[in-house]
C-alpha cells in the first residue's frame, strides 16, 4: 500500500471515531507544479462544488548540508515545503 493511501486511512479512521466523517477524497498531485495543483482544485471543485479543507502531507528532503547541497535541491525543497499549498 502506499504512504499517501495509508495516511489517508488513518485520517478517515480518526474522523469515523470522532463521529465528524464527511469524506475523504485523496489526490494524487505533483506539488512542483502549478498546473497539477490548479487541476487537482478544479476536480475537487467539480466533484463537490468547492473545498472545505485541503491537507498537504508533501515534503521533500535532500540529506546534504548547506555547502554541500545545490541552489536546485534546496529550492525545490522549499517550493514543495513552504511555497504550495
Amino acid at each position: 500500500m502506499s504512504t499517501h493511501r495509508c495516511c489517508t486511512q488513518a485520517v478517515e479512521e480518526e474522523l469515523k471515531k470522532s463521529g465528524q466523517l464527511g469524506e475523504v477524497y485523496p489526490v494524487h498531485c505533483d506539488l512542483r507544479h502549478e498546473s497539477d495543483v490548479m487541476d487537482m482544485f478544479q476536480l475537487i471543485r467539480s466533484k463537490y462544488g468547492r473545498v472545505d479543507v485541503c491537507i498537504n502531507s508533501a515534503g521533500v528532503v535532500k540529506r546534504n548540508t548547506i555547502t554541500e547541497g545545490s541552489t536546485e535541491e534546496w529550492r525545490e525543497m522549499f517550493d514543495v515545503s513552504e511555497i504550495q499549498p
